[in-house]
């Protein structure tokens, strides 16, 4: 998987990923996570890394197995760049794909969601040009790139895209470049389940009949009316029981309104 990814975003050639570049960047990928993003990702901390580290802990190898493969994914949609990512930079799509997830978001359409970070990286690299030579440590994105390894200018990046991330959240969903992520705070109780079994006079929006005994064997399932990717709310009114294979084969999409009590949405 990542052999992939680095090849069609940094290197050129099979013989580059011999040379193990990207088993270091993907070294500092998991001491970065393992540090909690407050630790430098240079050589004294990647040595230790290797000396005293036998094993990860599960939760670091699954969010880095995580990243890599959603980066991974934008490589099998894009195929390999034109004009190729710096490792450092590649660093940086590292951390902008890591922040989505943390901020609640998960990619939609991955071609769409690296030309997002391709096109604010570009903007970022091109205001550090008026950058003056004093203030590059405290305004240049460019020079936080090239010391990237270091703790506080990595953070300062993480910064910038998060503020970024926010600002553009919604719009990023409008133009389904993301989708929210469900979270357990996005289901309904079973308490929720019979007050919609009142609420849709006990049938489908098909017309078919809920047996009251059917909600305890848990035949039926809540359905967010506006997904919550559509950034439909956890509430009654955004909410209908629906069959369990039914809901499954609706998937994420929304629905039109149909029960009384959903007039309002």
């Amino acid at each position: 998987m990542s052999r992939r990814l680095y090849k069609y975003f940094t290197f050129n050639k099979d013989e580059d990923l011999d040379k193990r570049f990207h088993e270091e960047m993907t070294a500092q990928l998991c001491l970065k996570i393992k540090g909690g993003f407050l630790v430098n990702a240079q050589t004294t901390g990647l040595d230790t890394l290797y000396e005293k580290c036998d094993d990860l802990p599960t939760e670091v190898k699954n969010k880095v197995r995580f990243i890599l493969g959603e980066v991974d994914k934008m490589a099998g949609d894009v195929g390999a760049l034109k004009v190729k990512l710096k490792k450092t930079a590649l660093h940086n799509l590292f951390d902008f794909v890591q922040i989505l997830d943390s901020e609640k978001g998960e990619i939609a359409n991955y071609k769409a969601f690296l030309q997002s970070f391709l096109d604010l990286d570009a903007e970022l690299v091109a205001a550090s040009l008026s950058v003056t030579e004093e203030d590059q440590s405290a305004k240049s994105y460019s020079y936080w790139t090239g010391q990237n390894s270091n703790g506080t200018y990595y953070r300062k990046i993480r910064y910038v895209f998060t503020e970024w991330i926010r600002m553009n959240f919604e719009d990023l969903i409008m133009k389904k470049i993301i989708k929210r992520k469900r979270t357990s705070s996005d289901s309904f109780s079973f308490e929720d389940k019979k007050v919609l079994y009142t609420f849709q006079d006990a049938k489908e929006r098909d017309g078919a009949d809920i047996d009251i005994l059917d909600l305890y064997f848990q035949k039926y399932e809540v359905d967010h009316v506006i997904s919550v990717a559509d950034s439909g709310e956890t509430e009654l009114i955004n909410a209908e029981l629906m069959e369990k294979q039914k809901n499954r084969s609706k998937g994420k999409k929304s629905n039109q309104p149909h029960f009384p009590h959903q007039e309002l949405l």
